[in-house]
């Protein structure tokens, strides 16, 4: 979703190899990435790795190895990371 909207994944390249750090924001979206469509809600559930929609969508931020820093906003510890990694 969005690799090609402003500088895209192209933009993303080029800055890392020019020396420039990348910094991405709004990761997800809005939070619109939080809440999959049903479709693909169902694909992820029936997937072998698991994890919630947040994950997935910063994990494929992160698995860009030119991305120097990702900002999310978040307003909640929920939205920060779930419960049973607070312990």
């Amino acid at each position: 979703m969005d690799e090609e909207f402003q500088a895209g994944t192209r933009g993303l390249r080029y800055a890392h190899h020019k020396g420039l750090a990348v910094v991405v924001m709004e990761p997800l979206r809005a939070g619109r990435l939080a809440r999959p469509p049903e479709k693909v809600a169902k694909l992820w559930a029936n997937a072998a790795a698991h994890g919630t929609p947040q994950e997935w969508g910063l994990r494929w931020v992160w698995n860009h190895p030119e991305v120097t820093v990702v900002l999310s906003g978040m307003s909640t510890m929920g939205q920060v990371c779930r419960k049973r990694h607070l312990r």
